[in-house]
Parts: C-alpha cells; structure tokens; sequence
C-alpha cells in the first residue's frame, strides 16, 4: 500500500546487496493531490532502487533520490 493505492512488484535481490525491482501494478484510485504526489514519490524510489541492507529491525532502500526506510512491527 502505497498512502493511496494497492501496488505489488516481483523485487531480485543481486550480488553485493544491489536489488532490482520490477515493473509495478498500481490500482487507480484518486486521493488527494498531497498525497497522490507522496505516493509517487515513494514509488519512483522504490521502482529505482538500487542497493538494500538491513540495520537491526529496519530494511533501508537505497536510491538516488534517497533511502526508504521500513520498520518491522509486530
């Protein structure tokens, strides 16, 4: 779930903790602009991501943009 739509994608871990991640298919549900423009955003990270690690409970996504970082809860 991106803030606003369902997505799913097929991510290949490679050599030297580099990923690629696959074609996205996103549902097309409106939201607000606000967050639409959020949800993009974090979708191009995700779609140009190139190298990953882990730091304890945390996965961080690297990009060029940036890093997304998630949290594991349980």
């Amino acid at each position: 779930f991106g803030g606003c739509n369902t997505f799913s994608a097929v991510a290949y871990p490679l050599r030297d903790q580099h990923i690629a991640v696959g074609p996205l298919a996103i549902t097309k549900k409106g939201c607000d602009k606000a967050l639409m423009n959020s949800e993009r955003t974090f979708l191009v990270a995700l779609r140009t991501s190139v190298k990953w690690e882990t730091t304890g409970p945390q996965l961080i996504i690297k990009s060029q943009n940036g890093e997304l970082k998630f949290e594991r809860s349980l």
